[in-house]
């Protein structure tokens, strides 16, 4: 234990890396070795690396599962990197994740795997705080945090993160329906960019209509910065984005040439343009409020629009935005 302890408290620290969870993990895998378990370790980084230096010789750290096909077949002192099903075929009796972040996601894998046999998961850090404990999708999810890393490349939102992962996580809700994804009132598609993302991900072919002014706005609009090349330049990535540029209030053929599951109504209040909206949004539908919450907005008046529909809009706690499900 003590060669153990050395070890730990002489590796070096550094960005991404902690000896707290290390130490975790060096009990857990003790333990396993004690009990002679055949043990997988989940996830190839310097956490299984420094797992295999104290542990590796005893020949029950079978292999490491890595998410990461590019590494599979590699070796770190003998260990093989490989996929989760042939590791499975391996029939150990312990996992031990060193993938901090993906926790979440090998904790469903491998128990939603038909070779699971109920061996035990151990995965850190332990949950000893709330914040440990409860799943934090822009955090966790494989998806939100590569989308992370993506977001310098997108373009300038008066959006935070968490309105932004709100308006993904309602979108996503809505995606097993039929119909496109409606954006009004783009400005220069910063939150628009992340749906597209999502769509992108989801390898649907739903159309994302976006809609604005864009150019057209008086150049004596604070807000006038919306280059359209701009604009279509950064939603290249997503080849079923259409962009109608224009006032939508004279354009209704913008919109109501489809149907939506989902629609992002960034914009005021107006019966009109909201009529335009809902009406073209399928029974199941969301349409998220972005300025609803706002008191110069006048929230009333979306709640009385609503209500004469016999539809109530959902408040979200942390921001101004508010949303309603459409009723068949």
């Amino acid at each position: 234990m003590q060669t153990y302890d050395r070890y730990v408290n002489a590796v070096p620290t550094y960005h991404g890396f902690g000896k707290h969870l290390l130490k975790q993990m060096v009990d857990e895998v003790q333990v396993a070795m004690n009990h002679s378990s055949k043990t997988v370790l989940l996830g190839f980084n310097d956490y299984a690396k420094h797992l295999i230096n104290l542990f590796g010789e005893s020949n029950q750290i079978l292999a490491v599962v890595e998410s990461d096909s590019q590494k599979h077949g590699w070796k770190f002192r003998s260990i093989p990197v490989m996929a989760l099903d042939e590791a499975m075929q391996l029939q150990p009796d312990v996992f031990v994740c060193t993938a901090v972040e993906e926790r979440h996601e090998f904790l469903g894998r491998i128990t939603a795997h038909p070779d699971y046999r109920r061996q035990p998961i151990s995965y850190f850090p332990r949950p000893t705080t709330m914040e440990e404990s409860v799943y934090q999708p822009w955090s966790h999810s494989s998806f939100y945090r590569r989308l992370r890393q993506l977001k310098a490349q997108a373009p300038i939102s008066m959006m935070d993160e968490q309105k932004i992962l709100f308006l993904l996580e309602l979108l996503e809700q809505t995606l097993y329906l039929s119909g496109d994804v409606l954006e009004v009132g783009v400005w220069q598609g910063g939150s628009a960019w992340f749906m597209a993302h999502l769509l992108l991900h989801e390898a649907l072919p739903k159309k994302l209509v976006l809609v604005d002014f864009f150019e057209t706005l008086p150049r004596a609009n604070s807000e006038s910065v919306m280059c359209l090349d701009e604009i279509k330049s950064s939603f290249a990535f997503y080849p079923h984005t259409l962009i109608y540029q224009g006032n939508v209030d004279l354009h209704p053929e913008f919109v109501n040439m489809r149907q939506y599951c989902f629609i992002h109504y960034d914009l005021g209040f107006d019966a009109a343009r909201l009529q335009l909206c809902f009406d073209c949004l399928q029974p199941g539908g969301i349409l998220l409020l972005d300025n609803y919450g706002l008191i110069t907005a006048n929230p009333c008046l979306f709640e009385h629009w609503f209500a004469q529909r016999g539809h109530r809009i959902a408040a979200a706690p942390h921001s101004e935005q508010g949303w309603v499900i459409k009723h068949a």
